[in-house]
C-alpha cells in the first residue's frame, strides 16, 4: 500500500521552500513594517497560554479525526486526500508556534539578561534545557512506565524473558498487567503520534501503531 501511496503523493513542501526562502528576489514589502510590529506586540503574551489557544483546540480537534479514520475501510479518494490533511495539520500547528515564538523569545532574553546581571552565565543552558516541554513530558511518562517495570517482579521478568510480539500480548492479556497497560494506553494517547525510527522514514510506524519493543 506504501509503496503505492509513495509515487503518487508529492509534497509541496521542497517547492515551498525553493519559493520563499531561496527566491533571489525576494525584499521587503509595503506591509513588512506592519508584520514586525505584529511580532514585537506578541512579545507581551504569556508564552504558557499557547495550550489554551483556540487554534491549538481546532489543531487537537482536527488530528483527533483525522488518526480515527479507518484506512482498512477508506474509499481511494478518502486516502490520497490524508496527506494533504496532514499537511494542514502541520501549517495550523505552526501558526500556533509563531504566534507565541516572540513570547517566547522574549522570555530568553530576559532570561539571559538575569543570569548576566548575577554573572551566572553558565546557568543559562542548564535553565532552558530543562524547561518543561512535550519531548520532556513524554520522556517523564516513559520514565515512570519503566519504573512500574522495576518495581513489578512479575512485569520486569516478563521484560527481561518476553520480546516483541510475546511481550505485547502479556501485557494487553495478563490481569497482573493490567495498571501497566492502562498507563501504556495512556502514554500512547497522548506521544503515541511520534515515529518509532525518524519523521523522514515515512514507512515507519507510529508508537501507537506498533508499541512493541526494539
Amino acid at each position: 500500500m506504501l509503496d503505492s501511496l509513495a509515487p503518487a503523493f508529492h509534497s509541496p513542501i521542497p517547492s515551498l521552500l525553493r519559493t520563499e526562502l531561496c527566491n533571489p528576489s525576494c525584499h521587503p514589502a509595503p506591509h513588512t513594517p506592519i508584520r514586525l510590529l505584529r511580532s514585537l506586540s506578541r512579545t507581551r503574551r504569556n508564552a504558557n497560554d499557547w495550550r489554551h489557544d483556540p487554534l491549538h483546540h481546532r489543531y487537537l480537534d482536527e488530528a483527533t479525526a483525522l488518526a480515527a479514520t479507518d484506512v482498512a475501510s477508506a474509499q481511494w479518494a478518502d486516502l490520497v486526500e490524508i496527506p494533504t490533511q496532514a499537511a494542514r495539520l502541520v501549517d495550523l500547528v505552526a501558526q500556533v508556534r509563531i504566534g507565541y515564538l516572540p513570547a517566547a523569545a522574549a522570555g530568553i532574553i530576559r532570561l539571559r539578561l538575569v543570569v548576566r546581571a548575577l554573572g551566572a552565565d553558565h546557568l543559562l543552558q542548564d535553565l532552558t534545557a530543562h524547561a518543561p516541554t512535550l519531548t520532556r513530558e513524554a520522556n517523564d511518562a516513559l520514565s515512570h512506565l519503566a519504573a512500574v517495570v522495576r518495581e513489578d517482579n512479575q512485569l520486569r521478568h516478563a521484560f527481561a524473558d518476553l520480546e516483541g510480539d510475546e511481550l505485547l500480548a502479556y501485557v494487553q492479556t495478563n490481569t497482573s498487567a493490567i495498571d501497566f497497560a492502562q498507563g501504556l494506553a495512556t502514554f500512547l494517547a497522548h506521544y503515541g503520534h511520534r515515529e518509532t525510527a525518524s519523521i523522514l522514514l515515512l514507512r515507519e510506524p507510529t508508537w501507537v501503531d506498533d508499541p512493541r519493543p526494539c
